[in-house]
């Protein structure tokens, strides 16, 4: 990969990070993101994208929900160039296995914290649901 492909891919992987609420969001999960160019590998029991597209995964320490009986603690966003949507990936790596729990493509950016929260019950940012009145 040449150093202007590098600097592409770096650039729309920090994009993502700050879709899914940048580094105050990482801290509240406990995540660790690494970030590259897909190389399209089939062989992936995680799916990878095609040539090309970006692909970050944050691993995350928050205690997620289960789905099917599973906690995930990574999430993979792949930046789909030829579509320009996101699929969204959530798993459970443990050593040298991964289970898929959940798959969803043609995601917008918008929806991405969203789907997050919603599929694992951690919160990317503080909220103020109820207003607290101090007088």
């Amino acid at each position: 990969m040449n150093n202007e492909a590098q600097q592409y891919h770096r650039e729309m992987a920090n994009t993502i990070l700050t879709q899914l609420g940048g580094m105050m969001a990482l801290k509240l999960i406990g995540g660790r993101p690494a970030s590259g160019e897909s190389n399209g590998n089939k062989n992936s029991v995680v799916p990878v994208g095609n040539a090309g597209d970006t692909v970050v995964d944050v691993k995350f320490e928050g205690e997620a929900k289960e789905i099917d009986g599973v906690r995930p603690n990574v999430v993979r966003i792949i930046y789909c160039l030829s579509s320009d949507t996101y699929r969204f990936i959530l798993f459970r790596a443990t050593g040298n296995m991964a289970r898929v729990l959940f798959d969803l493509s043609d995601v917008y950016c918008d929806m991405l914290q969203d789907m997050f929260e919603e599929k694992t019950g951690l919160f990317l940012y503080l909220r103020n649901k109820d207003k607290v009145n101090f007088s």
